[in-house]
């Protein structure tokens, strides 16, 4: 059965800095494979926006080459690496301590030991001041926005502004009607409401870049949501995680009949015959109970606790009913779309072994073999016989991908890393917030969204399967390397050339 070559979709997670890190390793395996070319919709919540709307202002996704999509990639990765977007200016750090100063002397204030040194009023001045500068915080993220990524030439890069092949949609929740919100880089915003108060589609090529990815990525608690007036609409945004932290709602993938029909005459992408899901998210792991237990402090760790609970168990259904869904295509050739998930909280090899049983029973008698002393060669190879179905495809590529990911991690330092095991470790160590990340996580996040992203491609649809891109070109896309080719190379792979474009679709299957 030859693998589909037809149109790819790709919805990006929230998740912070994390998931525009890790969904920007999957752009660059999209383009090294030429797959970028098959693209003809990005859609993106929340740390995913960010990714999605550098990409959409600073090249056309759907022609990009590798050494151009190398320079969009670092000028993302190094702003984050450097930068941040809290710590990006003298002003944003300056405004975090005053608010943060502010917080602790208002607590301070209300204490029975500063009865004696400050008059009653100044609580009231402080607790005041501290009100109107948290209420300005979302203000000045969507400043920090457009001066740290969103400007071209002098000026903050707006919807129309945005031109190519491929379409990127950034999607936010409508916190007044209950519903999602999407902006489509053009020319329009598309919108409807379980209530059916609210739809319709309306003219948006005016609205700044920073404006939309703050909407996005406007988390409730965190900033506050933006107001926005179109004539007699008022929306008042929210993070697109709010109604579904994957994205993939654009693709009517979890909507109601009625929405479906409604977005049938506005979505002209809506049928595709491959889906990628990135998903940034991690499970919760275990806290202190300490914070729990103190007054009024404790009510708002266990609000913010209570938050992280919800969070990712409203995700992880769906990331499993996605799963089923490509169960179910692999054994139905008529349905006409299989979503392949990829997710942070796996292990490379874990897509492989959930969805190809047989593959994961086989590399094991292959490891064992090996372990007897018996090569490769000795036990067979993997593209032995011909496959007829989805799932004899599906087995065989992913008994290939098992098999390379074991020479991989037998070539030595893994990209820099000493295992892939400690390349996991430092991407699932991100936490979910818009701060500076640390050059080793960075890497680690790009390198495991490029690895996951292959796999599962690879897997699902017979994508190509490239060498891991090494350490150099990792320390370049970060900023701690000028030039990827000054110096020997790092981890797998073959030698790179000596183009300053280099064409990196070198499969190894």
């Amino acid at each position: 059965m030859a693998p589909v070559r037809d149109r790819l979709g790709v919805a990006l997670s929230g998740g912070g800095h994390r998931a525009s890190l890790f969904g920007l390793g999957a752009l660059l395996y999209l383009v090294d494979s030429g797959l970028n070319k098959t693209v003809p919709t990005i859609s993106s919540v929340s740390g995913g926006s960010i990714t999605n709307a550098l990409v959409a202002q600073e090249c056309d996704f759907s022609t990009v080459t590798s050494g151009e999509f190398d320079g969009v990639a670092r000028k993302l990765a190094t702003a984050i690496v450097t930068r941040g977007l809290l710590d990006a200016t003298l002003f944003a750090r300056l405004f975090v301590l005053t608010l943060t100063g502010l917080a602790l002397l208002g607590v301070w204030s209300l204490s029975r030991w500063s009865t004696h040194l400050v008059p009653w009023w100044l609580c009231v001045v402080l607790l005041g001041a501290f009100g109107v500068l948290a209420a300005l915080r979302g203000t000045l993220v969507e400043y920090l926005f457009g001066t740290v990524l969103f400007r071209k030439s002098g000026r903050c890069t707006t919807l129309g502004d945005i031109r190519g092949g491929t379409e990127h949609v950034f999607c936010a929740t409508d916190l007044n009607y209950g519903g999602p919100w999407h902006f489509v880089a053009g020319s329009r915003a598309f919108s409807y409401s379980p209530a059916r108060e609210l739809r319709g589609v309306i003219d948006t090529a005016d609205i700044r870049l920073q404006t939309v990815v703050r909407a996005s990525a406007a988390f409730p608690g965190a900033f506050p949501p933006k107001r926005m007036r179109f004539g007699s609409t008022r929306a008042f945004l929210a993070d697109g995680g709010v109604w579904n932290n994957l994205g993939t709602q654009w693709w009517g993938l979890d909507s109601t009949p009625f929405e479906r029909d409604y977005r049938q005459a506005y979505v002209p992408n809506r049928f595709l015959d491959q889906l990628l899901i990135v998903d940034a998210g991690l499970s919760l792991t275990p806290t202190s109970s300490v914070w729990f237990s103190l007054p009024f402090i404790g009510e708002l760790v266990s609000f913010s606790r209570a938050i992280n609970v919800l969070y990712p168990n409203s995700v992880k259904p769906r990331v499993e009913a996605l799963r089923a869904w490509l169960d179910r295509w692999v054994d139905d050739e008529k349905m006409y779309l299989g979503p392949a998930v990829v997710t942070l909280s796996d292990s490379l090899g874990t897509f492989s072994t959930r969805h190809c049983v047989e593959a994961a029973i086989a590399y094991g008698e292959r490891v064992q073999d090996v372990q007897r002393g018996r090569t490769l060669d000795q036990v067979g190879s993997a593209d032995s016989g011909q496959p007829r179905t989805r799932r004899q495809s599906m087995n065989r590529r992913a008994l290939a991908f098992l098999e390379s990911l074991s020479a991989w991690q037998r070539a030595g330092l893994f990209l820099g890393f000493e295992s892939l095991v400690k390349l996991h470790d430092r991407a699932r160590a991100v936490p979910t917030t818009l701060s500076r990340v640390d050059r080793s996580d960075a890497a680690a996040l790009l390198a495991y969204g490029y690895l996951s992203s292959m796999e599962a491609l690879h897997v699902t649809f017979g994508a190509p399967m490239l060498t891991p891109p090494d350490g150099r070109r990792l320390l370049h896309l970060i900023g701690a390397l000028e030039d990827p080719y000054s110096m020997p190379e790092m981890g797998v792979g073959p030698a790179a050339p000596t183009s300053s474009a280099p064409d990196r679709r070198r499969e190894v299957l």
